[in-house]
């Protein structure tokens, strides 16, 4: 990575862990030279100033960026990755997106939702999979298993219906296998095996495995389970989510959004092992040729355009 990269990437950091203790994470993670803070008393103790950026990164963060903004000559930032409308009231969600913030989405169903509401220039910058740690396994045709992704708490993933799809394919005699952060789920056939919080070993060995890996969201900020399927070389069908949309359009079999679509394009893709592997093979390409690092790149140039190597 390059040093320029490195710095940005501290930056950006930083500013995450100074507006948000929603999640438990291990910043020890981080490189040594970024500082973290919790507390608003801290954050504003920074004098912040014109050669700063303040990144706000969801919308329970985003009021306290644009006061540091307009108490300091800092630089703001609205960085969205999904219409976050789970957590807060959808009035509140898009007052958000009015803030005097620069919008940067991470795809471009988000920007178009943005602007829909705000009527202001959202900037886009593609999420990225790292190709270094999804490399491809064996071609489609020594595969036997259909796959997905279940999360239960999420009802915009529609496990659901993804369960329901397993159970019929299982019940046609075909190997199927999904995994999550979940226990098993009840309904889950038997004859599906199921892989909680995987690790990344046996995640990769999951995806290799899996012959067609199939996504039944209603909506996906990005979609980075599909994305690192297809780079470890599954056929990859999807319902049209938008976030799958925004990478996916020469690769992915796109189909309808009722378990009998879903179940019929799995079917068909899984048939097709010789025209299905040149998706496959299109996909690795598309996605190995953009990496994490070119992201920064692109993210840097929209908030830190005058940070020097």
């Amino acid at each position: 990575m390059s040093r320029f990269h490195s710095q940005f990437k501290q930056v950006v950091v930083r500013s995450l862990v100074k507006m948000s203790r929603r999640r438990e994470l291990d910043w020890r993670a981080l490189m040594p030279e970024v500082r973290t803070h919790s507390w608003k008393r801290e954050i504003e103790r920074l004098s912040l100033g014109a050669g700063d950026a303040v990144v706000a990164t969801s919308p329970q963060t985003a009021h306290l960026a644009a006061n540091l903004v307009h108490k300091t000559s800092a630089r703001g930032f609205y960085f969205l990755q999904h219409v976050e409308d789970w957590d807060v009231e959808l009035e509140f969600l898009h007052s958000t997106y009015r803030l005097p913030l620069e919008l940067v989405a991470v795809a471009p169903w988000i920007r178009d939702y943005c602007a829909s509401v705000s009527g202001r220039e959202c900037h886009v910058v593609l999420n990225a999979v790292d190709a270094q740690k999804y490399a491809p396994g064996p071609p489609l045709s020594d595969r036997v298993c259909v796959g997905t992704l279940l999360t239960p708490s999420n009802a915009r993933k529609r496990a659901g219906l993804a369960i329901a799809v397993l159970n019929d394919l299982s019940g046609m005699g075909i190997p199927c296998q999904s995994f999550g952060t979940c226990d098993r789920p009840r309904d889950l056939s038997p004859s599906v095996a199921h892989l909680s919080n995987p690790t990344h070993p046996e995640l990769l060995h999951f995806y290799r495995t899996t012959r067609v890996f199939f996504c039944t969201s209603s909506t996906e900020g990005f979609g980075l389970a599909p994305a690192e399927a297809a780079l470890c070389g599954c056929a990859v069908v999807s319902t049209r989510n938008g976030g799958v949309e925004a990478y996916g359009d020469d690769f992915v079999t796109f189909c309808g959004d009722t378990q009998e679509d879903i179940r019929n394009a799995v079917l068909e893709v899984y048939s097709r092992c010789e025209s299905a592997q040149t998706q496959v093979e299109r996909g690795i390409e598309q996605l190995a040729g953009y990496s994490p690092d070119d992201a920064a790149g692109a993210f840097a140039d929209i908030v830190a355009p005058d940070l020097q190597p």
